[in-house]
């Protein structure tokens, strides 16, 4: 058996090759990983706006609510 076709050669490759694809996918990786964070910011700051939409247009909603029963109250007196 010669060296390259030893079971400890093939080791040794696969550690070699795993290791460069680890370095050359790495800054692909901190890039994708720095993209992932800032989408979770951008959904959390669009959950926040949500939030306050939904509650500008309960605020709305009740004040429509108030003014019609106030409206329809006064018309029946």
């Amino acid at each position: 058996m010669d060296s390259l076709t030893s079971p400890h050669s093939y080791n040794s490759l696969y550690i070699l090759f795993t290791l460069i694809l680890t370095y050359l996918a790495l800054p692909k990786i901190q890039g994708l990983e720095q993209a992932i964070t800032k989408q979770v910011e951008q959904i959390h700051s669009l959950e926040t706006q949500l939030q306050a939409a939904m509650k500008q247009a309960q605020d709305l909603a009740m004040r429509a609510f108030e003014n019609a029963s106030g409206k329809f109250a006064a018309k029946s007196e």
